[in-house]
């Protein structure tokens, strides 16, 4: 069994999205979960997302966290977004993350959802 990790290890590439565990090198905020994130809609209030998912990773004003080594102004009418997951939890390997972040509006509602793979 140690050899085939070892094989695989060099021979997949990094940065791959791993069909065996998906969420492999993607850390998450304490109390996030994906049902709850999918319960997350435009409309709704800081406070009702911070209910269902609590505190996120970080929050930010100016911009979001693209997954390629970027970052990017939040999308038009868009004043915070925040982020709960972010890459690094595989310590001995370098997969694609799953990102997830909440996108709200000047007066605190959500606009919007990102859920995207990242390979950086």
């Amino acid at each position: 069994m140690g050899l085939f990790l070892l094989v695989f290890f060099f021979i997949v590439p990094h940065e791959q999205y791993c069909i065996f565990d998906p969420w492999i090198d993607t850390v998450s905020a304490p109390h996030y979960s994906e049902d709850g994130f999918d319960q997350i809609r435009n409309g709704m209030s800081q406070s009702q997302a911070l209910s269902i998912l609590g505190e996120p990773l970080k929050k930010s004003d100016t911009y979001y966290w693209n997954g390629v080594d970027m970052e990017y102004r939040l999308p038009e009418g868009t004043r915070e977004c925040w982020e709960y997951t972010h890459d690094g939890a595989c310590s001995w390997g370098d997969y694609a993350w799953l990102g997830r972040s909440i996108y709200f509006d000047r007066d605190g509602k959500v606009t919007g959802k990102n859920k995207t793979v990242n390979y950086n």
